[in-house]
């Protein structure tokens, strides 16, 4: 039953983040950095989903080693 439950809540999540994402232009650019983790956020609900959402699976729990480059792009594009 875990699973079921960790992906409905993921499908929130991706939810959540679509909206924030359609809501882009309205986002202030001093405000942007507090949204940079968003990407982040994405890429372990991908990691999450391909672990069949299984929270406790190695596959999740891998560090993201991109991290620092992925936060660096939505700087650099003003995105995230």
């Amino acid at each position: 039953g875990l699973p079921r439950l960790v992906r409905e809540i993921a499908g929130q999540a991706r939810a959540h983040l679509r909206e924030a994402r359609s809501q882009r232009g309205a986002v202030p650019k001093l405000a942007l950095p507090a949204l940079w983790p968003a990407s982040l956020a994405e890429d372990y609900l991908k990691r999450l989903a391909r672990a069949g959402y299984d929270p406790l699976s190695e596959v999740r729990s891998r560090p993201a080693t991109l991290a620092p480059l992925k936060l660096l792009a939505c700087r650099a594009l003003g995105t995230f």
